[in-house]
């Protein structure tokens, strides 16, 4: 193309604005744009189930009826940076007298494109399980020793595109309630 020069302003989007006050004056901002109407459906549905008063198992569901609108006016697609379904059971038991509870709960995504600004990519499906065990120590104001593993099988995963992969962490606390 005869005329046309490769410069750094040729690439700057049409319409880029830059504020006087700002400390860079050739910093550019960036925003978020409205498309217009879309129209989406979801459920939520959750229980807990009582075995007797030391047991419970529960459930949950999630579910949204898109997870990205294509070609949205014309102008490109726009996504729900959400999955479409999520899932999670546990199972919990409860000891009073002894001042013991135990908890293992898991957790399924379904994996989901992302379009959030320069963040742009699709999140993979993944499932994870996580541990926690509680004891009150029966001494004096009767503090809570807690143990958490989230993520207990060290299964790699990315919740959203731009952010670190996530492994296993563990906690100890030690709470007193006054």
């Amino acid at each position: 193309m005869a005329g046309t020069e490769n410069n750094g302003p040729a690439f700057i989007p049409f319409g880029t604005v830059t504020p006087e006050q700002a400390a860079d004056p050739n910093a550019i901002m960036l925003t978020y744009r409205n498309y217009g109407d879309i129209s989406l459906n979801g459920l939520d549905l959750s229980f807990t189930y009582y075995l007797n008063p030391s047991l419970s198992f529960g459930a949950n569901y999630s579910f949204v009826s898109k997870d990205l609108f294509e070609d949205v006016d014309g102008l490109g697609d726009i996504a729900l940076n959400a999955p479409k379904n999520k899932f999670g059971a546990s199972v919990q038991y409860v000891n009073t007298d002894l001042g013991l509870g135990v908890g293992l709960r898991t957790r399924f995504v379904v994996g989901f494109p992302v379009r959030s600004g320069v963040y742009v990519g699709d999140i993979e499906s993944y499932y994870t399980i996580d541990l926690n065990a509680g004891y009150e120590i029966p001494v004096g104001p009767r503090p809570r020793l807690s143990f958490t593993v989230q993520n207990l099988l060290d299964r790699r995963h990315q919740q959203f595109i731009g952010s670190p992969e996530i492994g296993r962490l563990s906690m100890v606390r030690l709470t007193q309630t006054f």
